[in-house]
């Protein structure tokens, strides 16, 4: 069957080729295939061939192969030749089936390309790129024992100092590190060391404010609504901070004299679109100017948050107090 065509044409390419009948069976290699592998023809035909694919690639590019051969379709497959020498090659196998005059599949012919250059370049540059992950995870990993320490440091001042509004004060820095230190310990943990879960970022949040307040939030329950939309470092941590500023003012002012609680945590996206609220169903204020007092330093830092995230805050207060953001 290979004589119906003119091999001379193989012969004269510049990379190596391979002649299959339709069942697979080898009946024609070129002479640069017969150069590389150090093999005459007779002793490459049948299945004579396959004696030089790398044994770790053998068993999936035969089984991808018989199948695109016997259904006659075009294909490209990785794998390792073996040179005369005994060095691996990396290839990219490249086949398509051939017809007769009448239209009848008869031959597919395979043509393979070098890519140990392209291969070794790759190699170095994941081991550059897994260096560098490495670096990145280390310096998340730091940050993130800073703060720590930060934090650590205001709660041992804090024994000493007496007045009450002070020692707030100093517990809401200590819960703003903390909320910070956070974002980086979820970077570290994360696979893309660019993203976090948002959602399991809310549920650790909670735990670590409501532990600071362990006194004033026995009787309130909290329920997150948010998917599992991921976000980056430039938009998490003003997300973080504002998160923590609200959480935080709900656990200390919304359920004044009120038996129990409930504080709604959302977040969710939608086609480039992120919304963020919390909610309870405390006492409420009066009016918004409690939310834009420069008095208030929580508020402050809040709006100054909501416009480096360019987003849109909106106060709802039908029933105690909801604060969204969409961006």
């Amino acid at each position: 069957m290979v004589d119906t065509f003119n091999t001379v044409w193989l012969d004269n390419l510049p990379v190596m080729a391979r002649v299959s009948d339709s069942t697979g069976a080898c009946v024609y290699v070129n002479n640069p295939w017969q150069n590389f592998t150090g093999n005459v023809l007779n002793h490459e035909k049948g299945d004579g061939w396959k004696q030089s694919i790398h044994p770790d690639d053998k068993e999936k590019y035969l089984e991808n192969l018989k199948s695109a051969i016997k259904e006659g379709k075009e294909y490209s497959f990785e794998l390792r030749l073996k040179k005369k020498n005994g060095d691996y090659h990396w290839f990219v196998d490249s086949g398509k089936p051939l017809y007769d005059p009448l239209g009848k599949y008869v031959l597919f012919v395979s043509v393979y390309t070098d890519v140990s250059n392209t291969k070794k370049h790759e190699e170095e540059l994941n081991s550059s790129l897994e260096g560098k992950e490495v670096l990145l995870r280390e310096i998340h990993h730091r940050v993130k024992n800073n703060m720590a320490v930060v934090a650590g440091m205001l709660d041992l001042h804090m024994d000493y100092v007496n007045s009450p509004s002070d020692r707030e004060i100093f517990l809401a820095c200590q819960s703003r590190v903390l909320s910070m230190a956070l974002i980086h310990e979820k970077l570290y943990r994360s696979e893309t060391l660019s993203k976090i879960n948002f959602k399991n970022y809310i549920e650790d949040l909670v735990k670590k404010v409501r532990a600071s307040y362990m006194d004033r939030t026995g009787s309130i329950t909290v329920k997150i609504e948010a998917d599992n939309t991921e976000l980056d470092l430039e938009r998490a941590m003003p997300c973080g901070l504002i998160l923590n500023e609200l959480i935080t003012n709900a656990f200390k002012h919304a359920f004044n004299n009120l038996e129990k609680g409930e504080i709604i945590i959302g977040f969710f996206s939608k086609i480039g679109k992120y919304t963020l609220f919390v909610s309870d169903n405390g006492i409420g204020i009066e009016d918004d100017s409690q939310l834009n007092s420069s008095a208030t330093l929580g508020y402050t830092l809040v709006a100054a948050l909501t416009k480096q995230l360019d987003a849109m805050m909106e106060v709802d207060k039908t029933k105690g107090l909801m604060v969204k953001f969409t961006f």
